[in-house]
Parts: C-alpha cells; sequence; structure tokens
C-alpha cells in the first residue's frame, strides 16, 4: 500500500520525497496484460511482409519466454541460441555469472522465422536495420 502523506514540491526538489525502489512508490514501467501481448504480436504477424515483424518480434518473444534481461538480451549471439533444443545461454549475466534458458512455444517460432531473415553468418543474435537491409551489427 502506498503512503496517504502528500508531498509538496519543495521535498521533492530537496530529494526528501518518496522514491522508487524504497517501498513508497511502485517501480518504474509495468507489466503487460495477456491481451496487450496479444496485440502487439498480431501487430508483428501483420508487418511479417515486410521482414520487420520478424525482426521485432523475435527479442520481445525472447524476453516474455525466456526471461532473461534487456542487456542480457541485446548482448546474445548467433552462437549463443542452439535451434534444435531452444538453448540460449547467457552470458555474463546477473553477478556476472551463465546461464542457460530454453526458447520453446512462441518464442521459439519467433527466433526461427527471425533467423529466416537474418541469415546465418556469426555476429549478433538480434541485428539492426540499416536503410536498405538488414545488418548484422549490435544496435547502440
Amino acid at each position: 500500500m502506498f503512503p496517504a502523506r502528500l508531498h509538496d514540491g519543495r521535498e521533492l526538489r530537496e530529494g526528501q520525497g518518496p522514491r522508487a525502489g524504497q517501498g513508497l512508490l511502485p517501480p518504474p514501467g509495468r507489466s503487460l496484460s495477456h491481451g496487450e501481448i496479444r496485440r502487439l504480436f498480431g501487430a508483428y504477424a501483420e508487418d511479417n511482409k515486410k521482414r520487420r515483424g520478424a525482426r521485432d518480434a523475435a527479442p520481445v518473444a525472447v524476453l516474455y519466454g525466456c526471461g532473461p534481461r534487456r542487456a542480457e538480451a541485446a548482448a546474445l549471439n548467433l552462437s549463443d541460441y542452439g535451434g534444435e533444443t531452444g538453448e540460449l545461454r547467457v552470458r555474463g549475466g546477473k553477478g556476472r555469472k551463465d546461464r542457460i534458458t530454453y526458447a520453446s512455444g512462441g518464442a521459439a517460432d519467433a527466433l526461427e522465422a527471425w533467423l529466416g531473415v537474418r541469415g546465418v553468418e556469426e555476429g549478433p543474435l538480434f541485428c539492426i536495420r540499416s536503410t536498405r537491409a538488414i545488418g548484422c551489427r549490435r544496435g547502440g
């Protein structure tokens, strides 16, 4: 429950007001509902004709279905994914520890669709789109 006490602008300006992460305010961001997730992937499916749908759906599916942190997902390389088993090797995660997670169901389908567009050359698993083609360099 959040405190009922109201804070004036002075307290916030002086850094004395509530802060996220201290139990006084909810953390920034929010979870998406199942309906929102369905609509999001529906939009990606409609955009699949332009290859962008596969490009955009794959990282979201991995984040949603496999649970890596954003930086961990962005650091994945093609060699970290085992398509036969769905294994994703997350390297240097929290506490600089490596771990294995698995892409199954929709996440595996989205990755396979993306790899059909991306190709199999070594490099980042999730590439960015240049002005004319999808190139395998890390976004940033």
